[in-house]
């Protein structure tokens, strides 16, 4: 196989298209998470004042009950690094379905992610 003929069949352009579409995706996943996890720290915030000021009580033992439950991916009992192994192979799989090359997009993805 000549390098012409690797050109010709649109390799590089599919692994090109691929990794830029794998690093948008992973800037856009990191910034919805920086505004997702502002959310979540300013409902802290305001649930913890009401609670101060005795206008409601929460019970946090049922909370973080649930949140594990939730988080809990490979259900063993406890929130690891397992669990977000698990999230982000499932991430990748679902951004990355049906796409030419998905290892271009894996890598597009990390650059995307550390960069965003």
């Amino acid at each position: 196989m000549t390098p012409l003929s690797i050109l010709d069949n649109g390799v590089p352009l599919k692994v090109s298209y691929g990794a830029a579409l794998g690093f948008c995706s992973g800037f856009a996943l990191k910034k919805v998470g920086k505004v997702g996890a502002f959310i979540f720290g300013a409902g802290f915030c305001m649930f913890q004042s009401l609670s101060y000021s005795g206008y409601i009580t929460v019970n946090y033992e049922k909370v973080g009950k649930d949140l594990s439950k939730l988080l809990d991916l490979d259900t063993n009992g406890t929130i690891n690094e397992r669990d977000g192994k698990i999230l982000y192979d499932k991430a990748l799989d679902v951004l990355g379905y049906n796409i030419p090359t998905g290892s271009g997009f894996a890598g597009g993805f990390l650059v995307g992610i550390r960069s965003g």
